[in-house]
């Protein structure tokens, strides 16, 4: 949030060099100290490097002014944004991009990208928020806002910790938020169910569930049934982490009866969990059931993350022994395959079937792909499962030197797990 720092985003947004600007206008020394905020230019410097940038000159010379008409167009923005509508955020954006473009207030023109990056988080388009916040947002501080934008400021920065999976920063910042408003705010019901998601990414489901419950009686009261859903949902997966099975089925039945017909996402989350719940306990007919429901209505609907469901499926259909099922399905499953992570889960299924048709030799050759690529990819939880799997087909087979190695890999992944609760 200063002179320097806008310059220096324009000039590469433009793609073009320090020398590119300086020259002929200042020597290279003087330049880099106007970029790194270390020297305030002369007005007549300023106007030169505005030409060479090719934007309006009180861009770079009215940094301290705010607009009135500005700030009215951001705080109806606010408000759309808030409502978290992409089309009819992008309905109000069209028409006044002139007016966003070339923001002279470098405190309106934080307030501006800090919508902008909420904006793109509704649009889940999360890589584009990422470098947003990267490129305009990292040295905001929550003093550089006002009034209600400083709650923004806190939101969105604990968004952005969140999809950047540093979770207890994002808490940090959730709870701030909450320090700072009242019953009456927007945030808090949402706040509350995102600090309960970043409870559970941080393994702390008793604590969570907390959270998650207090979220959800605030969307009950706002009589917000689709927010209220998902916060039942999240009940259910918590609870099912912590096996307490009969409470995550009693959620369950609310959850059901207050999604509306047309809340596909929701829809196919709650079967997709009750699936869960019936495989952990055995129940594998309605696990079945239940994952073949939400599986037609993400393909029916074009709902994404198809892998997950299909995997959960695949691991059923190898405990009741359905092997040419199975078979039919890995072919499916293989298609939805978006990330190493989907690969090595994919893998690992696929090697437990070669096991079960007793080729050893394309179990082993699966597994141990599977562990190479999760231990890259640093999923923790996924490759206890894996190695512990393959630790004891070793220990069956009086490989015992090779089981010690995979058990010792198996509590290298667990240790991390825990210095990730605690960190």
């Amino acid at each position: 949030m200063n002179l320097g720092k806008r310059i220096k985003n324009i000039r590469e947004s433009k793609g073009l060099t320090q020398e590119d600007i300086f020259t002929g206008i200042v020597s290279n020394s003087h330049y880099s100290n106007i970029e790194s905020g270390r020297y305030n230019a002369a007005i007549e410097t300023i106007k030169l490097i505005a030409k060479r940038l090719d934007v309006p000159e009180d861009y770079l010379i009215s940094t301290k002014i705010d607009c009135k008409e500005t700030q009215n167009l951001l705080d109806k923005l606010k408000l759309i944004v808030e409502n978290g509508n992409v089309l009819e955020t992008n309905s109000f954006l069209n028409p006044y991009k002139d007016k966003f473009d070339y923001i002279s207030s470098l405190k309106q023109e934080a307030c501006y990208q800090l919508l902008s990056f909420l904006h793109l988080f509704n649009s889940k388009k999360f890589g584009e928020a990422i470098r947003l916040y990267e490129n305009y947002l990292t040295s905001a501080k929550q003093e550089d806002f006002e009034g209600e934008y400083k709650l923004v400021y806190l939101y969105a920065t604990g968004l952005y910790y969140y999809i950047i999976k540093s979770h207890e920063k994002s808490i940090t910042f959730f709870k701030e938020l909450l320090k700072n408003s009242d019953d009456t705010s927007t945030y808090k019901p949402r706040v509350l169910y995102n600090i309960a998601m970043s409870l559970y990414n941080t393994y702390k489901y008793s604590e969570a569930i907390e959270y998650a419950k207090e979220s959800k009686m605030m969307y009950l009261k706002l009589h917000d049934w689709g927010k209220a859903g998902d916060c039942y949902n999240l009940l259910v997966v918590l609870n099912r982490e912590i096996k307490k099975y009969s409470i995550a089925e009693s959620y369950l039945k609310k959850g059901f009866e207050i999604v509306k017909p047309d809340s596909f996402e929701l829809l196919a989350k709650l079967h997709h969990n009750f699936s869960l719940i019936c495989y952990d306990q055995g129940r594998y007919k309605e696990a079945l059931e239940h994952i073949n429901k939400s599986i037609k209505i993400k393909n029916v609907n074009a709902i994404p993350r198809m892998f997950v469901s299909y995997k959960l499926k695949l691991n059923i259909l190898l405990n009741i022994d359905d092997l040419l099922t199975l078979n039919k399905t890995l072919n499916i499953a293989s298609e939805c395959i978006t990330t190493p992570i989907h690969e090595a889960q994919y893998l690992y299924i696929e090697g437990n079937k070669h096991y079960i048709l007793g080729d050893i030799e394309r179990y082993e050759c699966n597994i141990k792909k599977a562990i190479n690529i999760l231990q890259e990819q640093k999923s923790w939880k996924e490759l206890v499962t894996v190695a512990e799997n393959y630790s004891s087909f070793l220990e069956k087979n009086k490989r015992y030197k090779k089981a010690l190695e995979l058990q010792k890999l198996s509590n290298l992944a667990m240790k991390n797990i825990y210095e990730e609760v605690i960190s």
